[in-house]
Formats: C-alpha cells, sequence, structure tokens
C-alpha cells in the first residue's frame, strides 16, 4: 500500500525546509563574516610585526648616531686637554667632574692615562675617596703660635680647608 501524504505534512515539511535554508544562510554569513574577523586578525598582527622590526632598526640607528656623537664629544674633550689645560680646568669648563670627564675619556676609547692629566693626578678615586663629594669643612686642627700683642704666645688652632 502506498502511504498518502497528507496537505498538512507537505505543508509542515515544507515550512521546515524554509527554516533550515534560513538558518543554512545565516550560517554560510556567519563564517564567512567569521573568516573575514580572522583576516583582518592576521593583518592586524602582522602590522605590529612589522612595526616592531622598523623600531628595532630605528634603534640601532639611534645608537649608532649617540656613539658617533659621544666620540666626537670626547674628541673635543682630547683637543681641549692637548692645549695643555689641566684636566681639572677642562672638567670645570665642560660643567662635569673630573671622574666623568674620565669616564667620557674612557668609553670613548681616547687615552685616558697618556700625559694630558699627568700633573694634575689628584685622584682621590684611587684611595677609596669621590671626586664629585664636597671637601670636609673642616680638616685636622693644626696649633701654631700666635703671639697676642702684649701678651705671652698663645696656641690658636687653625683649620684648613683640603684643596680640591
Amino acid at each position: 500500500m502506498v502511504a498518502r501524504t497528507s496537505s498538512r505534512q507537505i505543508t509542515a515539511r515544507e515550512q521546515a525546509r524554509e527554516r533550515a535554508a534560513t538558518y543554512a544562510a545565516r550560517e554560510r554569513e556567519l563564517v564567512q563574516l567569521a573568516e573575514t574577523f580572522f583576516l583582518a586578525d592576521g593583518e592586524a598582527e602582522d602590522v605590529l610585526v612589522a612595526a616592531e622590526t622598523r623600531i628595532a632598526a630605528i634603534r640601532e640607528q639611534a645608537e649608532r648616531d649617540v656613539a658617533a656623537t659621544r666620540a666626537k664629544a670626547a674628541a673635543v674633550a682630547e683637543q681641549m686637554l692637548a692645549t695643555g689645560t689641566p684636566i681639572a680646568q677642562v672638567a670645570d669648563r665642560l660643567g662635569m667632574s673630573m671622574a666623568e670627564l674620565r669616564r667620557v675619556r674612557a668609553a670613548a676609547g681616547t687615552g685616558a692615562s697618556d700625559g694630558a692629566d699627568a700633573a694634575d693626578n689628584t685622584d682621590v678615586d684611587a684611595v677609596g675617596g669621590d671626586l664629585d663629594a664636597a671637601p670636609p669643612a673642616v680638616a685636622t686642627p693644626v696649633e701654631m703660635d700666635v703671639e697676642a700683642p702684649g701678651t705671652e704666645t698663645v696656641a690658636q688652632p687653625m683649620v684648613r680647608r683640603n684643596a680640591a
């Protein structure tokens, strides 16, 4: 016997197919949108990688430029010292301590131990002091005989400052 399909079943089947087609179209659209999203997200990552590469190249160039500029500054300091000016005066003119000037010269690879600063070799760093520190206000008191008018000799302390 042949099964008969009622009109009600046919209508229900058509409605189900229409809804399924709507869901399928919606699913295709969502898949396409997700694909577009992942492509855009990947492009954003590529942009970041390219930017990091450019940043690294710019930093390397800046480091080279800074090294060249510092070498030029050290060469100028060497020229100042070559005129016979003591290192303390050169450092003072450049607004830095003698230790800083020596570091600049050493970093640039110039002769920090040549004879240019031999006459001014009062390097407190070598004995553990700090050239940047101010000299103490009071040194060891020294007794000195001073004669007051009309009195006998009176010992008076005299305070000396360290020469910087």
